[in-house]
């Protein structure tokens, strides 16, 4: 599971920013169903990135990375003081 949700968090934002190139690339050319279907897969692909980056394991490795402690009980992130 860990190395499917690596996999997308890497892919999406590229597959967002193709579709996002093609939505106004078709909307320059007036290609009105290539529009739709662009502007389809952008949002979804933007759903499907705000879901993934709100799992658990996303929380607890920005938690991690910013060098706090993460508490699984409450599901906060936790600074201790230096």
């Amino acid at each position: 599971m860990f190395v499917l949700q690596s996999a997308l968090m890497l892919v999406l934002p590229l597959a967002s920013l193709l579709a996002l190139m093609v939505l106004i690339w078709s909307l320059v050319k007036k290609r009105h169903p290539l529009f739709f279907k662009a502007g389809v897969f952008f949002i979804v692909s933007l759903i499907v990135q705000i879901v993934f980056r709100q799992t658990e394991f996303w929380q607890v490795d920005r938690c991690l990375d910013k060098g706090g402690s993460y508490q699984y009980s409450s599901a906060k992130c936790e600074h201790t003081p230096a």
